[in-house]
């Protein structure tokens, strides 16, 4: 992580700025943004993650705080299944399907990175 320092209508503020993949995560006053450093063009290309993924994966560096679920919990989409932390901020990681926790490769407390496999769901067939 890089300090950073701008100028906010003739003040020096002093933050932080972290890339992560193709954005740029900027935290100033305990407020974090994320800003999108690809291009347009790139942006259509095809992601790596889909919509109906089976694997939750990290979302950047950070900390995992709270495992929600344990295996062989039925999900649903959009339920919690791990709560990270980085860059200050705290995020819910969710089931991308339905189906059942298949396995969880992670622990409470645990740093992970980018891209990391943290839970992996069985979907319903």
């Amino acid at each position: 992580m890089k300090s950073l320092e701008i100028k906010v209508n003739q003040k020096i503020v002093k933050g932080f700025v972290e890339k992560v993949g193709a954005q740029l995560w900027i935290s100033i006053n305990g407020k974090t943004i994320a800003v999108e450093t690809t291009s347009q063009k790139a942006r259509r290309g095809k992601s790596s993650v889909t919509g109906n993924s089976p694997e939750i994966t990290a979302p950047m560096p950070g900390k995992i705080t709270s495992i929600k679920m344990k295996l062989g919990d039925k999900v649903e989409v959009g339920d919690v299944v791990l709560v990270m932390e980085a860059m200050k901020m705290e995020y819910s990681l969710k089931a991308q399907i339905a189906g059942t926790l298949q396995s969880i490769t992670c622990t409470e407390q645990q740093q992970v990175t980018l891209g990391q496999v943290l839970a992996e769901i069985e979907g319903v067939k």
